[in-house]
């Protein structure tokens, strides 16, 4: 389990459609807001309903710049799994991305404690 673990955080690009249909100019968008705002820490939201492709979107956008990032995390589909798995869960699938080892987070202030010790003075992080 650990070298899937592994090799899945090793990815350098996520796997997204074949067939991206009016893809481009989504991400062209969201890419420019993002270089606008690059000193800032914001939060991106794409919405939309079932199947319109939010997801192909968030990984070819994720594609386009992970690579300037020197720790990163993608977690896909976040309400579905929190609510199957809960937000303990999720923090300890970031934590567990961004320090490349298995993270099990038990409480969810517990795992607030630990990001914002993890991401206290990294470069555009606000952990208050």
């Amino acid at each position: 389990m650990d070298s899937i673990v592994k090799s899945v955080l090793n990815l350098s690009v996520l796997s997204a459609t074949n067939f991206p249909v009016g893809l481009q100019s989504h991400v062209e968008d969201v890419i420019r807001t993002i270089k606008k705002k690059s000193i800032e820490v914001f939060t991106v939201a794409i919405y939309g309903m079932e199947g319109s492709g939010k997801t192909t979107v968030a990984k070819a956008i994720y594609n386009h710049i992970h690579g300037t990032f020197k720790e990163k995390s993608f977690i896909e589909d976040i309400s579905q799994v929190s609510r199957t798995r809960g937000y303990a869960y999720i923090q300890g699938k970031l934590l567990s991305d961004l320090l490349k080892s298995n993270v099990e987070i038990h409480s969810v202030q517990k795992g607030r404690s630990m990001l914002r010790r993890r991401l206290v003075g990294k470069k555009g992080v606000d952990c208050t």
